[in-house]
């Protein structure tokens, strides 16, 4: 009995949904500007008692017309002793979620 009501929500509401913009939940913009190594600060490496610089990337969605985007911060993995933000995987979800209309860092 369930189905047939889900499915009289569905018909009714299935006009407005897909009248809504699909930006934030599907990927909406084809390419993404990445820009790579950002200094946004620095720290002593405990290990080595050296001063190193903090960089990161930034993922945009190109030729996005919106002038305030949500953001989100992808990290990495490794317990502040290994991992890197250009592993294959750190870098598709930045493109994923440009793609999808947010900044990534």
């Amino acid at each position: 009995m369930r189905i047939p009501l889900l499915a009289s929500v569905l018909t009714l509401l299935g006009p407005a949904l897909a009248a809504q913009t699909t930006r934030y939940r599907d990927a909406v913009f084809a390419q993404v500007q990445a820009q790579n190594n950002i200094a946004y600060g620095s720290a002593v490496n405990r290990f080595t008692n050296l001063t190193e610089t903090l960089r990161l990337d930034l993922y945009q969605p190109q030729a996005d017309t919106a002038s305030a985007r949500p953001a989100v911060v992808i990290v990495h993995g490794g317990g502040f002793t290994g991992g890197d933000k250009a592993t294959g995987q750190m870098v598709q979800q930045g493109q994923d979620f440009a793609r999808r209309g947010y900044v990534a860092v």
